[in-house]
Order: structure tokens, then C-alpha cells, then sequence
């Protein structure tokens, strides 16, 4: 998208064959219809906000396999359980739609401030690499003592499902212990 873009500005575009030149443009147009939200991304994002979990069920697959935080509207005909910060709502409806998005956009340019408040202060450089990976680690869950969600799930329900107990932000051990254990359910066990 980029190139095309720099072969529109610099005039290479024009000088070409009018067939490729056009389908150059359609091409162009397609990836910014795409892409233009990311065209500019250049790290993972912080958390990624998800209206229709059911239309965007690859994205959100894509964001709890990179350890990227779900913030979704969750409707009755969704499944809460790959949602990190379920949202109970209806994702159809767009006044709240509207409501639901607004609110996060306001929270995230109040955390936002907050945030350069804070990085202000740190100790150098150390103490804002501190306050940033804090600020951008995802927060446990629950289980189902005090937390009713749907959704929430106690260690010992995601062992007993065969479903790691553990979200993305789960340290290197609970994650090999949990594989060891998918891995022991699976072997077969042998006969006297």
C-alpha cells in the first residue's frame, strides 16, 4: 500500500501503461478500505477492543494467541470464555454500540494523561520502562469465588475442561505445568 502510495505521489503512476495504472489504483484502494486502521501500527497493540466477537472470532483467536488483552461487547449469542474484559451488551443495537465505545474512548484518553503524569515521575529511564510494562500487563481473572461473570473460570475448572487454566499474561511455569498435564492426560496408559 505504501509503495503505491509513493508511486501515485512521485508521478510514476501517471507514466505508466493506463491497463496497470488502474489496476494499481483499484489495488490501492482495496488496501486502504483494509488496512488503513494499521497502515501505521508499528508495534502490537495494547489491547484490542471487539464489538461482534462472532464476526470477528479469527481476530480475536489471532489476539489471546499473541497475548494481546480482549475488551469485547458480549450478547447473548457469544461465548465469553476467549474474552479477557467481557462487556454485557448488544452488539446490534448501534446507540450502544455508540454508548460502549465512547466510555472506553473516554477511559482511555483519562488513562492516557494519567499515564504521562506517572512516566513523568519515574527515575529516568528505568522507571518509565517499569510504569509502562505494568500499565500494559493484563490483569488476572478470577475465578468463581467472588467474580460471577460468565465466562470466569476457577484453575481447577479450565484443568478439569482440558483448557489451559492460564490467560496470556501467565508466567513461563504455569504454562509448562499446564502442558505437561495436557501432555500426561493424553499418553496412554499401559496394560499390566
Amino acid at each position: 500500500m505504501h509503495k503505491i502510495q509513493e508511486l501515485d505521489k512521485n508521478g510514476s503512476l501517471a507514466s505508466m501503461p493506463q491497463k496497470e495504472a488502474s489496476r494499481l489504483r483499484h489495488e490501492q484502494a482495496r488496501l486502504e478500505r483494509n488496512l488503513s486502521g494499521i497502515a501505521n501500527l508499528t508495534g502490537m497493540p495494547g489491547a484490542l477492543v471487539i464489538v461482534d466477537v462472532n464476526r470477528e472470532a479469527i481476530a480475536v483467536k489471532e489476539a489471546n494467541r499473541m497475548g494481546i488483552p480482549v475488551i469485547a461487547i458480549v450478547d447473548t449469542n457469544t461465548d465469553p470464555d476467549p474474552i479477557q474484559y467481557p462487556i454485557p451488551g448488544n452488539d446490534d443495537a448501534t446507540h450502544s454500540i455508540k454508548l460502549i465505545v465512547n466510555v472506553l474512548a473516554d477511559a482511555i484518553v483519562k488513562a492516557g494523561a494519567e499515564y504521562a503524569v506517572v512516566a513523568g515521575k519515574g527515575t529516568g529511564r528505568r522507571g518509565k520502562r517499569a510504569a509502562a510494562t505494568e500499565a500494559s500487563r493484563p490483569r488476572a481473572r478470577k475465578g468463581r469465588g467472588g467474580d460471577h461473570r460468565p465466562g470466569s473460570r476457577s484453575p481447577r475448572a479450565g484443568a478439569r475442561s482440558g483448557r489451559s487454566a492460564h490467560g496470556p499474561g501467565a508466567s513461563a511455569d504455569e504454562k509448562e505445568s499446564d502442558a505437561k498435564e495436557r501432555k500426561r492426560r493424553k499418553s496412554p496408559k499401559p496394560r499390566p
